[in-house]
């Protein structure tokens, strides 16, 4: 601001320098004011002291002795001193008593942080380690360390071996393992020479309760397009992406992991074809954790699987996710109809032959008869399923649009009489991107089966007959076609069943 003009009459202001030494002037007082107030109260602290009984004094270490003096005021009943003494009555009083309390405080040479070491609620059969960091206040006298045993029932473990504290603080590693879903709490007890410090230690055992979506844990993402002629760092490889959810139904944070248990097809030089994230991870009390799960596959291959482990500690039940997935060099394809369900181990996927010339065939055996039926013959013994398919639309990153895919045609070609035997169902069509079409293949036994010859019955030669093969030939065509190949796949399906007959 501009300066003050000076008024007739009035005094100018003081040079700036005469102002600071006034500002210095009166802190200076104030300072001393606030010494003698803190002097004062520390003599009628001690005066009271004194008055009332007890004592105070420094030592020259910088330890501060006290004798106090308790007072313990008793109120008598009326009635009661003439029961116990055969005295009369009195009116109802009080009586005194005091107790004489000495205590000393030191100045502090160690400490401990923090003084409460809480794991909180920890998962039973897992660990958690935190530490404890002491410092030693004097570091010209180092401080030999030594620590009380911890209960064993306390489920809590010092991990590592106690050493003296000198000029750097140290720090204690502690372990909580809880083996039972209660409340834990301990005292860990730390000496040296000349100092004594207390940590107490308390977690909780819990036992959170898993659940996922979906329940079976089967996820099927489809086929993707090969990356052999497309991939590259403008144009990455496709990948799809499915989610699940893994569910706390329990009132205590969930720690979960993914483990992989089984792999079907392993990627040794970069990303697997099933990657997740997160794969490790904490679930709130009755809250749920959302997971993504890509798909990104290095090579053709018609079927990719991987088992995963929800990894939860002392769960009742295990839980695992079965991950499915397959990939092409050409948009659409053919495949052997395998369903994704829960399975405990990977047989080789069943892949068609390739001759020298290339060409592919896929061999397709009705079961022979036998007169007896089990679980697994459940359904048409007599059909059975190719699945046509068609792959996301290349460049796909994430969830797929369905678009148009491409068609197929099979035809069973004649070989009298046995093509006779045989029929194909759905054979021709179209597919979506994204989608599967089943085609279904027929054996069509004779429906008279009877041996009546001339009044005479054979039965002893009921299940005398022969095995019968019949071609089917399939073209798939639209979708993308790798450079340098045909536009029009062909794929040859052979069936073979058993005919009785003499």
């Amino acid at each position: 601001p501009p300066p003050k003009e000076p008024v007739e009459g009035e005094a100018p202001d003081p040079p700036a320098e005469d102002e600071a030494e006034e500002e210095e002037v009166k802190a200076a007082r104030l300072a001393k004011e606030e010494a003698g107030r803190l002097k004062k109260h520390v003599q009628d602290t001690e005066l009271a002291i004194r008055t009332k009984g007890g004592r105070r004094w420094e030592a020259a270490d910088g330890s501060v002795h006290a004798l106090w003096k308790i007072a313990l005021c008793t109120q008598v009943h009326e009635g009661l001193e003439a029961k116990t003494t055969g005295k009369p009555k009195k009116k109802a009083g009080y009586k005194t008593t005091y107790i004489g309390v000495r205590t000393c405080c030191v100045p502090a040479v160690l400490t401990a942080a923090p003084q409460v070491l809480d794991f909180g609620e920890i998962t039973l059969s897992e660990r958690k380690i935190l530490h404890i960091t002491l410092e030693n206040l004097v570091p010209s006298e180092p401080q030999n360390i030594r620590l009380d045993p911890l209960p064993e029932t306390a489920c809590f473990a010092v991990l590592n071996a106690a050493r003296p504290v000198k000029d750097k603080p140290f720090q204690l590693a502690v372990e909580f393992k809880p083996q039972y879903a209660q409340i834990y709490k301990a005292s860990l007890r730390i000496f040296s020479q000349s100092a004594r410090v207390e940590v107490q230690l308390q977690g909780k055992g819990v036992r959170p309760i898993l659940a996922i979506e979906p329940d079976n844990g089967v996820l099927q993402f489809g086929a993707i397009v090969a990356p052999l002629h497309r991939a590259d760092a403008e144009h990455p490889a496709d990948m799809v992406e499915q989610t699940m959810k893994i569910l706390n139904n329990s009132g205590f944070t969930l720690e979960y992991e993914l483990r992989s248990v089984a792999q079907q097809d392993k990627n040794h030089t970069g990303v697997q074809p099933f990657t997740v994230t997160p794969a490790t991870g904490a679930v709130q009390a009755n809250g749920s954790q959302t997971v993504t799960i890509a798909f990104q596959p290095h090579q053709p291959c018609s079927l990719f699987r991987e088992k995963m482990l929800v990894h939860v500690a002392d769960q009742p039940e295990p839980q695992y996710l079965y991950l499915y997935g397959s990939c092409f060099e050409y948009q659409n394809y053919v495949a052997y109809d395998v369903e994704a369900t829960q399975f405990d181990h990977l047989p080789p996927p069943p892949d068609p032959i390739i001759g020298p010339s290339g060409k592919k065939t896929f061999h397709l055996s009705f079961k022979a008869p036998t007169g007896e039926e089990s679980e697994e013959d459940a359904g048409d013994p007599n059909v059975l399923f190719l699945k046509v398919g068609s792959c996301v639309p290349p460049g796909t990153r994430g969830q797929f649009k369905a678009g148009p895919g491409g068609n197929y045609d099979f035809i069973l070609q004649p070989n009298p009489p046995f093509s006779d035997y045989f029929a194909v169902e759905n054979g021709k069509g179209a597919v979506q991107s994204g989608a599967t079409q089943k085609v279904g293949f027929r054996y069509k036994p004779p429906t008279d089966s009877s041996l009546q010859v001339g009044g005479l019955s054979l039965d002893l030669l009921d299940n005398i007959g022969q095995w019968i093969t019949a071609t089917v030939k399939g073209t798939i065509t639209g979708g993308f076609v790798p450079p340098e190949m045909p536009a029009a796949q062909e794929v040859f399906v052979e069936l073979k069943a058993y005919l009785k007959q003499i």
